[in-house]
């Protein structure tokens, strides 16, 4: 008998539990971030910027754990200034002063070509960590701040 009423104990308390956390695990919590609304176009542009800054961040970290200064500034350079230069105006246009100070315009092209240019000097692992660390908090910080949004 008492093996039945801890069993029954442990199964109220997942079933309160899940009761209790349903509308978060749902998505039925309300996200308070700020939209930025752009065209469906624009938003795939973003986007695939994005998932380009966090794969090069990855690679890079490789490759300066691997102390390969020159693969570092290979990756680095072409998504610095580079990229930022081939934005289309449009785009940069539609986006807030605050997401283009935390975020892709220019602060994560910046923050690349900074990397690059130290892979490219001294090369100096921890400095090259530490920019890449910095960068890395735009991008949670922007993440945290701001939503894109489709509107065509």
């Amino acid at each position: 008998m008492k093996s039945l009423s801890i069993k029954s104990f442990w199964k109220g308390i997942l079933i309160a539990s899940l009761t209790s956390t349903s509308g978060l695990a749902l998505g039925q919590e309300t996200d308070a971030r700020e939209v930025i609304w752009l065209s469906g176009a624009e938003r795939a542009a973003l986007m695939s910027e994005m998932r380009l800054f966090l794969s090069t961040s990855q690679q890079i970290l490789e490759a300066t754990l691997a102390e390969d200064m020159t693969k570092v500034e290979t990756l680095a350079r072409p998504v610095g200034v580079k990229l930022m230069k081939d934005t289309p105006a449009s785009l940069k246009d539609k986006l807030p002063a605050g997401f283009t100070q935390l975020g892709p315009q220019p602060q994560a092209h910046l923050g690349f070509e900074n990397i690059a240019d130290e892979a490219s000097g001294l090369g100096d692992q921890t400095i090259i960590l530490q920019q890449l660390a910095d960068l890395q908090k735009s991008c949670v910080a922007c993440h945290a701040q701001y939503q894109i949004k489709v509107r065509d």
